[in-house]
């Protein structure tokens, strides 16, 4: 019986069934199951995307957005600023599954090697000469000079990068990414500016350098990531800990700034990106020492919608930029922890 039931067996509608789980796996973002859902990003739930609000609180305004219309700051190691839409400045991107990033690129400046675990790209290059290219699980290398008008695509996880020809004059070129959040992934920071740091061993074997390079190379790019948090503490107050979408390179001069010029330079960069409103720009995230506050702080006349205690503030609490500037102002001598420890 066992012989004649495993003469009639066949492997392949088990392998083909396995096959369509795996494919199903790997598509780009899923599917929308309504005309739109117009992210809610009042909402604190987490999930794999953002809630959508009530359809008929929907307006125009919420498919149309002005942040790429004004050039990044490119002043950074690699010469290079990219400005992409979310569902914050672009409420009406949400499970649409995909998004536009400007990048402006310095002369001779570079976006390094880097990868979106998560989408595809394909990039036009607008203004200047731009050497763009991606290398394959091979270590193939694939390489192309793009004049203004030309178009190059960069598949789903590799990693690849875009330099500037020009010396002189900068370069402009626009992306866009089947993916809602692409993710993206710098291979150098990567490798020697994770936190917590990669043993040097681990560096010294993979890149065979010694360990002084390593330590070189950590100095070099000390720099903060976008997804990382600014820690400024308050000696015998409280600590508050801004968490804020920038350019990573650009945060790194902040790192001996007082609490006061860091907000206000979150501002302008906000301001110049158009992130978000002003109006919500910090999220402040008061410790348990906030219970050392003095009972009553008024911030009234800082041009704030919040009037709070501060020990009211709840952890997670969303605060205007005003309202967390004014705070930074009633406390006495603010420091910042160095943003490259």
């Amino acid at each position: 019986m066992i012989t004649k039931m495993s003469a009639h067996f066949h492997p392949l509608p088990i392998l083909l069934f396995t096959l369509s789980l795996l494919l199903g796996q790997i598509r780009p973002d899923p599917d929308p199951i309504q005309d739109y859902c117009v992210a809610d990003n009042k909402n604190k739930f987490f999930i794999n995307g953002v809630p959508c609000i009530n359809p008929e609180e929907v307006s125009s305004s919420d498919f149309v957005t002005s942040a790429l219309s004004k050039s990044g700051n490119t002043s950074n190691m690699f010469g290079f600023s990219v400005t992409a839409t979310n569902t914050v400045n672009l409420p009406g991107l949400n499970t649409l599954g995909l998004v536009l990033v400007r990048v402006d690129i310095a002369g001779n400046g570079i976006v390094p090697p880097h990868s979106h675990p998560r989408a595809s790209e394909v990039t036009t290059c607008l203004k200047g000469l731009l050497l763009v290219g991606f290398i394959d699980t091979s270590n193939r290398v694939f390489t192309q000079n793009l004049n203004p008008g030309e178009s190059f695509v960069f598949p789903k996880g590799l990693l690849h990068f875009l330099f500037n020809r020009d010396s002189r004059e900068p370069a402009l070129a626009l992306s866009g990414l089947n993916s809602q959040n692409p993710g993206a992934q710098i291979a150098s920071l990567a490798s020697f500016a994770s936190k917590p740091p990669l043993r040097n061993e681990i560096l010294e074997k993979a890149f065979q350098i010694s360990g002084r390079e390593v330590e070189t190379i950590r100095r070099n790019l000390a720099v903060v990531k976008s997804s990382e948090a600014i820690l400024l503490f308050v000696p015998n107050l409280c600590c508050i800990e801004l968490i804020f979408v920038v350019d990573m390179l650009q945060i790194m001069q902040l790192a001996n700034a007082s609490m006061i010029e860091v907000l206000e330079k979150l501002h302008d960069m906000t301001r110049m990106k158009k992130i978000a409103s002003q109006d919500e720009i910090a999220i402040a995230m008061i410790s348990p020492y906030a219970k050392n506050f003095p009972n009553k702080m008024s911030c009234v006349g800082k041009k704030t919608r919040d009037d709070r205690n501060p020990i009211q503030i709840k952890q997670g609490t969303t605060v205007s930029y005003s309202y967390a500037l004014c705070l930074a102002h009633t406390m006495n001598g603010p420091h910042t922890k160095e943003l490259n420890q």
